[in-house]
Order: structure tokens, then C-alpha cells, then sequence
């Protein structure tokens, strides 16, 4: 919990810190690159298309639709809904 507070209070503060910096500026004084071209980035954006996917899944299946029906609605591949049909159940 205190580690959560000071990251709590550090980043409550660094918009002031920062304030005259542009994004750009920013970016490169930390070398950062952007996130969304990282591996953990790309993880936890599939993790939570397939959060979302589930309950339509569901929501679907319960409502008589085939699998192939489904896959050709949500664009994806039948392997993945039977999969997470799979997971749906339990």
C-alpha cells in the first residue's frame, strides 16, 4: 500500500513538473518509445478483445447461433470461438 501512494503522489504531481515540456520534448528526454509498440502493450490489448469477446460468445450461443454464424459475425476464426466457447462454459 505505501508503494502505492507514493506512485500515487508522483504522478499526482508530475503534470506540474512537466508543464512547459511538448510530448515530443518529453519523449525525448526519457528515451521512451511508444507503448503501444511493445510487446506488453499488444498482450494486454488481446487479453481484453478477449474479455470482450466472451460474453458475445455467449450471448450468441444462447441464442441458437452456430459457431461458423458467429465466427463470420465477430470476423474471427471458428477455432476461436470453439475456444472460447470452451472457456465460456467453465
Amino acid at each position: 500500500m505505501e508503494t502505492d501512494s507514493f506512485f500515487y503522489q508522483l504522478f499526482k504531481q508530475l503534470p506540474a513538473a512537466f508543464s512547459e515540456y511538448r510530448r515530443e520534448e518529453i519523449r525525448k528526454m526519457f528515451q521512451l518509445t511508444d507503448i503501444r509498440k511493445t510487446a506488453v502493450w499488444k498482450e494486454a490489448q488481446e487479453e481484453a478483445e478477449t474479455r470482450a469477446r466472451k460474453p458475445m460468445v455467449r450471448n450468441c450461443l444462447s441464442k441458437g447461433m452456430s459457431v461458423k454464424q458467429i465466427a463470420d459475425l465477430m470476423e474471427i476464426p471458428v477455432k476461436e470461438v470453439r475456444r472460447l466457447a470452451k472457456n465460456t462454459a467453465k
